[in-house]
Parts: structure tokens; C-alpha cells; sequence
């Protein structure tokens, strides 16, 4: 639990212990400590700023940005008090243990977050914070009176994150791609729109076996999102000349592409966000969307400029 609410989880503990709501098992009489009156003081302060950070939009995901290490390396210090005057192997194990669990759990609840945060909408953090926080309370006292339920649905826990990490980490990426991106056009005092990013070399020699690089109409870094199946969350390149329009990436540490003929794109439509702008159309097997970041010279908005300059000339 020390990886959704450390403060919580040592302000429950503490407390328990020490108004005897707790009855500690001899093997985990390490753990009376956490009663001490200034631990509690300082895990009930540290609380009470983070029930209400953790329940308003983008504080939450900057709060657990900062906790990124503090949760995990608490927990690690816990699992480690709990196995107490053991020998040093047996810490070192539940010290790494309850730290890569504790990543687990920081990592799926950041990552959940940052996506609630898109929505306009702040009850949905809200109402996902009340539940983390019954969850630490339910789990702290689970742990403690019957260890292994709690144990079995760790594993459980554990399993499922394994199957959803890579998703997981991708849509943190983009997230993160998309507040740098945010940050860099702020800063900068540029505003001259350019069609063509730098790719990285192992792209351009790939572009090589498609096309002339040189001669493709646009170059931009931006996301497969919504409809281009197997890739979406990836980032890459969109590329076009007249004939073609194909999305590359690097999945799994190979290639991977999405192409489309350039006559084929109907419907196009570009939506604003706050850290994302969205380029939407239909192609011959259904709708397409790719997301764009806010340092690509409003690169969304550009490609929809670009794809219509391409029909005129075209049609001319």
C-alpha cells in the first residue's frame, strides 16, 4: 500500500499500534516503532497535503512525479523493519521486494492519472483518489491480519502489472513528451513554422528503402493514437509526399509502419487539448487519429494546412 499512500500507510500503522486497534504478530514487533509520536506527527502532516494534492488535476501527477522515489524507497524501508533482527539476506530480499512492488503500484497509479487528468471534468480524480485512499486503509489492515490474502493479491497485483507495463510506460512517455513539448514552445520565442523535423539516423537510413527522404512534403514527430492498430502510444515520424502518407516507429526494438494512399484521407479534422493536439481523418479501413506536441510549430493544425495545400496541387 506504501506505493498508493506511504504517509497513510505509516499514519494507519502508527496509529493502530498505538491506540492498540493493532495487535502486532511477534514477527512484526520491528514495526512498533512507527507508534513513536514524532512519526506519527510527521506522517499526519505529510498526509494532510497529500489528500488534497492528490485530488486536484495535473497537482496529483506533479505530486507523484516528486514521489517517484520517495514511495518506493519507503516501502523498501518498511519491508525491511518488518523482517527486523533477521539475517542480512532476508532484508536485502524484502527490501527489493517491497521496493519493486511498490514501483509497480506508483507507476500504474501515475500513469492512470495522467490520463483521468485529460478529462475537463475534476471528479474523476477525485472520486479515484477517495478510492486509493479506502484501498490504502483496507490493504494496511489486510496485511497485517491476514498476510497471506494480502500476499496471493500481490502476486495477482504483480501478474497483471507485467501484462500492462509496456502499455503502461508508453502512455507515461507520451505524457512526458507532451510536458516538455509544452514547456520548449513557451520558452522558445521562435515561431517560424518548419514541415520538416530532424529524425534520428536510424530512421532516415529506413525512409531510405520507401523513398527519397529528400523529397517527402512533411516530417513531424507526433503519436499513433485511436484506430492505427498494434501501434498505438508509439511515437514517431509521420511522413508524406503526394502519393503517401506513413507513420514509422519503433516497437519492440524493430520497425513498424502505418501507410495509407494520400487520395484515400477524407474527413479531416483538428481538435485542441492541453497538452496535445489531435489530427483526426478516415481512410479506407475506418477512422485514423495521431496526436501532436505543442512544440511542433502547431504541427496538427500545419499538417492539416499541408494535406490541403497537397489536394490543391493535386486536383490542379
Amino acid at each position: 500500500m506504501a506505493g498508493l499512500r506511504l504517509y497513510a500507510t505509516v499514519l494507519i500503522v502508527g496509529l493502530g499500534i498505538r491506540f492498540g486497534l493493532l495487535q502486532l504478530d511477534p514477527s512484526l514487533s520491528h514495526l512498533a516503532v512507527l507508534s513513536n509520536p514524532a512519526i506519527i506527527v510527521t506522517a499526519g502532516i505529510a498526509y494532510f497535503m497529500e489528500f488534497f494534492a492528490d485530488k486536484v488535476p495535473w497537482v496529483d501527477s506533479l505530486w507523484d512525479s516528486i514521489h517517484t522515489f520517495i514511495r518506493p524507497l519507503g516501502a523498501a524501508a518498511l519491508g525491511a523493519a518488518a523482517v527486523g533482527s533477521l539475517d542480512p539476506v532476508t532484508q536485502m530480499l524484502a527490501f527489493i521486494l517491497c521496493g519493486g512492488a511498490a514501483v509497480a503500484s506508483h507507476s500504474t497509479k501515475a500513469g492512470t492519472r495522467l490520463l483521468v487528468n485529460h478529462s475537463p471534468e475534476p471528479f474523476s480524480n477525485i472520486g479515484l483518489s477517495l478510492a486509493e485512499d479506502s484501498l490504502t486503509l483496507a490493504g494496511t489492515w489486510l496485511s497485517l491480519k491476514h498476510p497471506r490474502i494480502m500476499f496471493a493479491a500481490a502476486l495477482v497485483f504483480l501478474v497483471l502489472f507485467v501484462w500492462l507495463a509496456p502499455r503502461l510506460f508508453r502512455m507515461l512517455r507520451v505524457e512526458l513528451n507532451a510536458l516538455r513539448g509544452l514547456i520548449a514552445k513557451h520558452a522558445s520565442a521562435s515561431t517560424e513554422a518548419s514541415f520538416r523535423e530532424a529524425m534520428p539516423d536510424n530512421y532516415e537510413n529506413h525512409i531510405w528503402k520507401r523513398c527519397d527522404p529528400s523529397k517527402l512534403a512533411l516530417v513531424v514527430k507526433c503519436v499513433a493514437s485511436k484506430g492505427v492498430n498494434g501501434l498505438r502510444n508509439s511515437i514517431g515520424y509521420m511522413c508524406f509526399d503526394r502519393e503517401k502518407l506513413f507513420f514509422l516507429t519503433r516497437r519492440w526494438f524493430r520497425f513498424r509502419t502505418y501507410e495509407t494512399k494520400r487520395q484515400l484521407i477524407t474527413n479531416i479534422e483538428f481538435r485542441k487539448g492541453l497538452f496535445l493536439g489531435s489530427l483526426w481523418f478516415r481512410d479506407e479501413k475506418g477512422r485514423r487519429s495521431f496526436y501532436f506536441f505543442k512544440d511542433s510549430f502547431n504541427s496538427a493544425e500545419e499538417v492539416i494546412s499541408k494535406l490541403g495545400s497537397l489536394s490543391d496541387d493535386k486536383a490542379g
